[in-house]
């Protein structure tokens, strides 16, 4: 997964104020419980918890949300093995659990 975005001071400081401090859960969610992705940006609720993602081209990761616009939410992105700042482009998002 590649990130393309400008980053600010503020923004790396703000990453290191909120990095998550425990590894993601070892279970993976049914789809079957999951939540359009279509609006992700409208769901305020979820910012800084963890949620699982399921991509329409078929990858799917857990995601701690920090910013939300339109077009994508940026966030820490579980790998396997550490959490990486990236950001996902709404659209792509199929269902979030």
């Amino acid at each position: 997964m590649t990130s393309y975005f400008y980053e600010t001071y503020s923004s790396i400081v703000y990453r290191k104020v909120f990095y998550p401090p425990n590894p993601a859960p070892s279970f993976i969610p049914q789809p079957s419980y999951g939540i359009g992705g279509k609006h992700l940006h409208t769901v305020g609720n979820i910012k800084q918890n963890m949620i699982y993602l399921w991509m329409k081209n078929k990858d799917a990761f857990w995601m701690i949300p920090m910013e939300f616009n339109y077009y994508y939410t940026r966030g820490y992105i579980w790998d396997g093995s550490a959490w990486n700042y990236r950001h996902v482009n709404n659209a792509a998002v199929e269902r979030y659990y």
